[in-house]
């Protein structure tokens, strides 16, 4: 089979970014400025009129594999042109994430050393040219479609080289690309239109009052909360209050300080944080996302996305972080509030109209198909488990085999009833916390507040309870060592996971048999320390250090995301069952009463035949709308929640 490397330059009235790649294509602007192709054996080409007929035929073959960079766009294209090739498209993109490598093309050809580097100057003229033309901007003359025809194919060179170069996925992770491109393409996940106008509304209004108000706490220094960063950090200045930046975090972070800010000063913050939660933003992505007549949400997920893991991360609305619902707050109550006006929600809502908002985003989120419910599946306490497990730490098993509530179990090894100090206790602690980065956690993330000396007795005495975790943190990093230095084959202890290290990368054989990668792997002659080059968040590549706790919590969440991927397949498989969302350590389908839920059900906790010992769990909810499960009909709950023996 021949393969042949595709890219298109293209234009539309619409904002790619903020419409998303289904909407765009389909938009009666849409049209393609050049496509540029390279077949095995021949050089590139390109042209910017018409599909030549030649690549056509091409592209319709059999006998012809499709690679693309970014594939999902071109997949689209295709579609739209009415060009199906006979097999699915292969992202390079995808592989090269799979690989360790950033998910722009530039950069990652940057990483790899090619000779091939993305044309900087033809892709500014690329963006310029996809838009509208400003008011008096000169039309583009044949120069510039040419231009951007060459650019075109050099970014078909680059892709190439670059395809030339990152290994192909693994069997099963090509059978998970497959699926991942069903999920985001089949559309059974969507929105309601109402419910996000309403909130929209009342959320616009509520900015608008909070305006005013941080305009009368500042005496007019700071009159738009959301945008004026720079005039607010000045304002907090001169009150004494100095913070890094205006950005969520560092404001979150100010307002949990032991010794209380001026009243004003706390309102102001209280503000600045309700407008950094981007609810309103959330909602305009959710319109312009959807398809108008379904309301369908496409291309939501990208595989492999997050970073050393391979799980997925969120693309467009970003479902992977809507706050999740507190306890008491109902949505539906809210939204019903919502739909009433402004007015009425200001009065009577439970907290400030811009949280409730924030809270009702979930609820959001529905079946396009008004029969169908959300089943979602969450695995419960995933890494911790996994972790015990590749660490062989058989008492913390015993307690996940028994169905004990493990955080329960460990609050009580200090001789305490508070499940929150336990939860702490395991998640925190499982890769080589410090007490001070304990204790800063426990305060932050779980509402747990410790002494410096309580903090330093419960990492010492955690870690003299789990012996055998702390002995993977050194067989794993003693593993990996060994792979640098010798280039061979290196176990960590009987966990399943090994080293193997070549002259580009050191590889961590998972017990799956995934590998994750790192580049320019090398020890430090004066530490000893791990390093190697790897993508920071943002992209950009950078040398990194990692340690036995970090290669640890690697391991464990890159094997907790395989034990998720490989449910995924069975109920695909064996059911024809396509989740419409995965978030994090949860798996949402769309489904009817009629549908084999208890077979789903059972799917999801089957264990692998590589995961012998491990024991799982995990909750199922049925709801309507995302996040806010809704007591069903008794016929229906007979038929949907029932649990497999």
């Amino acid at each position: 089979m021949k393969n042949l490397h595709l890219d298109f330059e293209t234009y539309c009235d619409l904002d790619l970014k903020k419409v998303g790649t289904r909407q765009y294509v389909a938009h009666p602007s849409f049209k393609v400025l050049a496509v540029a192709w390279k077949l095995d054996g021949q050089g590139v080409r390109s042209v910017h009129s018409t599909i030549p007929a030649e690549l056509a035929a091409h592209l319709t073959s059999p006998d012809v594999r499709v690679h693309a960079w970014n594939a999902a766009f071109e997949a689209w294209v295709l579609a739209r042109l009415k060009l199906e090739p006979v097999h699915p498209l292969s992202c390079t993109m995808q592989r090269a994430l799979a690989y360790g490598l950033p998910a722009k093309l530039e950069r990652a050809a940057d990483a790899l050393g090619l000779r091939q580097r993305k044309d900087m100057a033809g892709h500014r003229l690329m963006l310029k040219m996809s838009r509208p033309l400003k008011e008096g901007q000169p039309a583009w003359t044949t120069v510039d479609y040419a231009r951007l025809a060459d650019y075109c194919a050099g970014d078909v060179e680059a892709e190439a080289a670059a395809s030339e170069v990152i290994p192909e996925l693994q069997p099963e992770e090509k059978a998970l690309s497959e699926l991942d491109n069903r999920m985001n393409h089949d559309g059974e996940l969507g929105i309601d239109f109402d419910r996000v106008l309403a909130l929209q509304a009342v959320a616009k209004a509520a900015e608008r009052l909070d305006a005013v108000r941080c305009s009368e706490l500042t005496d007019g220094a700071v009159t738009s909360p959301g945008t004026q960063t720079a005039r607010l950090l000045g304002w907090l200045a001169g009150r004494g209050v100095e913070l890094p930046d205006a950005a969520r975090a560092s404001v979150e972070e100010a307002l949990t300080r032991a010794i209380p800010f001026a009243p004003d000063v706390t309102e102001v913050l209280e503000i600045r944080l309700r407008a950094a939660r981007a609810s309103t933003r959330k909602l305009s992505r959710m319109l312009d996302m959807s398809d108008l007549n379904d309301g369908a949400l496409r291309g939501q997920f990208q595989f492999c996305g997050a970073g050393r893991t391979g799980r997925w991360s969120g693309r467009g609305v970003q479902v992977q972080n809507l706050p999740r619902v507190p306890k008491g707050f109902d949505p539906e109550l809210f939204c019903d509030m919502a739909r009433a006006g402004a007015e009425t929600v200001d009065m009577v809502a439970p907290a400030p109209v811009l949280d409730c908002v924030s809270w009702s985003l979930r609820s959001c989120l529905k079946a396009t198909d008004d029969d169908k419910y959300l089943w979602s599946f969450d695995f419960s306490q995933i890494e911790a488990r996994v972790l015990a497990w590749l660490a062989g730490q058989r008492d913390v098993l015993a307690v996940f085999a028994s169905g004990t509530d493990v955080y329960v179990w460990a609050a009580s090894q200090f001789h305490s009833n508070d499940r929150q100090l336990g939860k702490v206790l395991v998640l925190a602690l499982g890769f080589g916390m410090g007490a001070v980065k304990l204790r800063e956690t426990a305060r932050k993330n779980y509402g747990v507040v410790m002494t410096a000396a309580e903090a330093e007795r419960f990492k010492t005495g955690w870690r003299m309870r789990n012996p055998r975790i702390v002995q993977f943190w050194a067989e794993i990093e003693f593993a990996a060592k060994q792979a640098i230095l010798q280039r061979s084959v290196a176990a960590a202890g009987g966990s399943g996971v090994a080293f193997v290290c070549t002259s580009r990368t050191l590889q961590m054989r998972l017990p799956s048999g995934r590998v994750l990668y790192y580049h320019a792997p090398r020890l430090d002659p004066e530490t000893g320390s791990i390093s190697y080059r790897g993508a920071e968040v943002g992209g950009k590549w950078v040398e990194q250090r990692t340690w036995g706790g970090k290669l640890a919590e690697n391991a464990t969440q890159a094997v907790a995301r395989d034990i998720m991927a490989e449910a995924m397949l069975r109920a695909w498989r064996r059911l024809g069952e396509v989740p419409c969302m995965s978030v994090h350590d949860e798996l949402v389908y769309a489904v009817t009463a009629r549908d084999h839920l208890s077979e789903l059900h059972a799917s999801m906790l089957e264990p692998p035949p590589w995961a012998g010992g491990l024991p799982l769990a995990g909750e199922f909810r049925v709801a309507q709308r995302y996040g806010v499960p809704i007591p069903l009909g008794k016929s229906v709950q007979k038929r949907m929640i029932r649990v497999p023996a």
